[in-house]
């Protein structure tokens, strides 16, 4: 008994005999009789392996041909294929598999492997597709670096509003609903009455002491004590200005109803409110920051708080509410007058003092 060893092969190498035509040239050719689909055995040893060449398979009377290339195989009769493409190898696969299986080739299997495609993988990019993709994967980059750039200032423009409030909260105090007040009085009829005079007018300067309005009182009480009507003098309280006339002459009076308005010849003043439960982190003296808008201009100025007032609430709740009022500290008097009317709204933030923990701070 005769052994033999060979290497093992994957299952397209087998070799199978079956005759074929390889032309080398076009009047020179040789019968292979030993063949797979990855190589072909020579029946002589070349003096020049072919690099191209022309295999013819017969069938039913006719050759079927198409062009290969060749490599050196691992012996000096072997020749493997190269680069055969998909529709080459699909038509060797079908006289491969007839010969294997001892059945005949049936002419629709040929004719589909003669219709396979010629590659099914992607072929060679070509200079415009590679120019092309070069040009994408340069927009790729740019994109990604653009998108980079971008959620990197939208993610520092979120982080410098999320922590400037918060250190706005660590550093000052707000004060809500903060006007410009003006230091002043609302003269009241003490009885029901006749304004028989007024003796001043809207933006008249006035001196303490002088009389302002006369009242005739109508009060049956002070009707029944004297046959005639009394008459009562409305005083300045203080030096300062009329800025308001609630009544004119001849008019009829209730008790209580104001006559006219006078503004102290003071500095005016800020008004603001706070939370009871907030009160405590603020004081009389405490240094502030208050932001105006004039028109379309803004600006900001100093204060210190001036003094701090519980409301009296004839009915307590849980959030009682504290009135602070503000003096300025930056500013005339005669500045005040002409920049903040009153009742003008502005913004207040008391200032924290954190030198004690952080001594580096002024």
């Amino acid at each position: 008994m005769q052994i033999s060893h060979e290497r093992a092969t994957p299952f397209l190498s087998e070799m199978v005999r079956a005759p074929l035509r390889v032309f080398i040239s076009d009047d020179q050719f040789l019968t292979i009789e030993e063949w797979s689909l990855t190589s072909i055995r020579l029946p002589h040893k070349l003096d020049i392996i072919p690099k191209n060449a022309v295999i013819c398979v017969p069938f039913q009377g006719v050759w079927v041909n198409f062009r290969v290339e060749f490599e050196a195989g691992l012996t000096d009769d072997e020749l493997v294929f190269k680069n055969l493409n998909g529709r080459e190898k699909e038509t060797l696969a079908v006289f491969y598999r007839s010969i294997l299986s001892g059945k005949m080739a049936v002419t629709k299997d040929v004719i589909t492997s003669l219709d396979t495609p010629v590659d099914l993988v992607p072929m060679d990019e070509t200079k415009h597709e590679a120019a092309a993709n070069a040009q994408s994967g340069v927009s790729r980059a740019f994109r990604m670096f653009f998108g980079l750039v971008t959620y990197s200032i939208l993610a520092v423009i979120l982080v410098g509003l999320i922590g400037g409030q918060i250190l706005s909260r660590l550093l000052n105090v707000e004060l809500l609903n903060a006007r410009i007040v003006a230091p002043g009085v609302a003269l009241q009829s003490p009885d029901a009455a006749i304004l028989q005079d007024l003796l001043v007018e809207n933006g008249d300067r006035v001196v303490q002491g002088q009389i302002l309005a006369r009242l005739i009182i109508l009060s049956q009480e002070e009707t029944a004590l004297s046959d005639a009507p009394r008459s009562v003098n409305i005083i300045a309280p203080f030096d300062g200005t009329v800025s308001k006339l609630n009544a004119l002459p001849t008019q009829a009076l209730a008790l209580g109803q104001t006559i006219l308005d006078i503004e102290e010849d003071a500095p005016r003043a800020v008004q603001a409110w706070i939370a009871d439960a907030r009160a405590s982190s603020i004081y009389p003296g405490m240094p502030v920051t208050i932001d105006y808008r004039l028109g379309p201009d803004a600006g900001s100025t100093t204060g210190v708080i001036a003094s701090i007032r519980a409301i009296e609430d004839p009915q307590p709740t849980d959030e009682q509410e504290v009135v602070v009022t503000i003096a300025f500290d930056a500013l005339e008097p005669s500045a005040l007058d002409q920049t903040f009317p009153p009742e003008m709204p502005v913004q207040v933030r008391a200032q924290k003092d954190w030198g004690f923990a952080l001594p580096w701070m002024p």
